[in-house]
């Protein structure tokens, strides 16, 4: 199931729950009481100047996907969130989900909102985050949106006219937080000596052994120049390698990458944090997998030496996230 069927009944669902906003919360003569709220139990939580309306339509049938829907409003502001969950990890383009998440939450808003549709990188421990922002002199708009590894979180704040509203937005974006147990990096290890290794300017985490190779180079892979870091590890006779290609430019396609780095034959289509990768298998462990973003190719590659079956290879490539 992808995430282009798995949000098509949101904009329905999303009429529903938003024409029923809570009334805002009574002021003081100093102005609103803000509150850190949760919505739901998705684990999501932001500061709120009133009380948010919480829903929970979920997409019928096997209840493969669910969402969380929050909306609180006044005359000069409008705050929403909207949590897509599938149980398992995400599954198909996350961005391309946070673009139609975004989008159900915008759409009645008008040119304005649409222009912030969260589409800029930012740094957020253990998430892909995106943002957007567009001002107008008769309003902004604001967006964040998070994906973890089984949630996909979009906030959204519009303030109108006001300097107060302005304000209001910047405070309830500035607050956002998603679950941390849903970040792309966590888990058990398994081993105390495989280590997990965060590294953000090549936007990838994956847990190994102790590196015992960490090199840079050039280097061309499907007829475009790049630069190469290899990370490699041994253990048990088994090594573990993960090479990450960096292009200025776009990235060679998928299907030219594999032929590249010899991940041919019988393979199997997998994707990592949503993006689309090839697999190939061998004997005795052995495992091959490449995937493609829009500026990087990773290669994750298990090799058992000779009568050394590789009985983790899985934990090791299972356990890389694109950021």
């Amino acid at each position: 199931m992808t995430h282009r069927r798995l949000l098509a009944p949101l904009a329905l669902l999303l009429l529903g729950a938003c024409a029923h906003a809570a009334p805002p919360d009574a002021e003081s003569a100093s102005g609103p009481t803000w509150r850190r709220l949760p919505v739901g139990e998705s684990g999501f939580t932001a500061e709120w100047p009133m009380a948010p309306r919480v829903s929970r339509p979920t997409e019928d049938g096997a209840r493969r996907a669910s969402f969380w829907i929050a909306t609180a409003e006044r005359d000069d502001l409008l705050l929403r969130v909207a949590i897509a969950e599938e149980p398992g990890g995400v599954i198909g383009d996350p961005t391309a989900a946070v673009n139609q998440l975004s989008t159900s939450l915008m759409s009645d808003q008008g040119l304005l909102a649409m222009g912030a549709r969260p589409r800029t990188r930012f740094a957020y421990p253990g998430f892909h985050a995106l943002g957007g922002r567009i001002d107008a002199p008769n309003g902004s708009a604001v967006t964040t949106a998070f994906i973890g590894r089984e949630r996909i979180y979009v906030a959204v704040a519009i303030a109108r006219r006001s300097e107060a509203a302005f304000a209001a937005a910047n405070r309830f974006m500035e607050s956002v937080a998603p679950d941390p147990s849903d970040a792309l990096t966590s888990g058990p290890t398994g081993d105390d000596r495989w280590a997990e290794i965060l590294w953000a300017p090549e936007e990838f985490s994956i847990r190994m052994p102790p590196i015992e190779r960490d090199a840079l180079s050039e280097a061309q892979l499907a007829s475009r120049t790049g630069v190469k870091h290899v990370l490699e590890a041994r253990e048990d006779g088994v090594t573990y390698r993960l090479r990450v290609y960096a292009f200025v430019r776009e990235a060679p396609p998928l299907l030219e990458v594999a032929e590249s780095v010899g991940v041919t034959g019988d393979t199997t289509p997998i994707h990592a944090s949503g993006f689309p990768g090839i697999e190939r298998r061998g004997d005795h462990g052995a495992i091959q997998r490449v995937y493609r973003t829009d500026h990087h190719v990773y290669v994750a590659e298990v090799a058992p030496a000779a009568g050394r079956p590789a009985t983790r290879a899985a934990a090791f490539v299972d356990s890389l996230h694109l950021l």
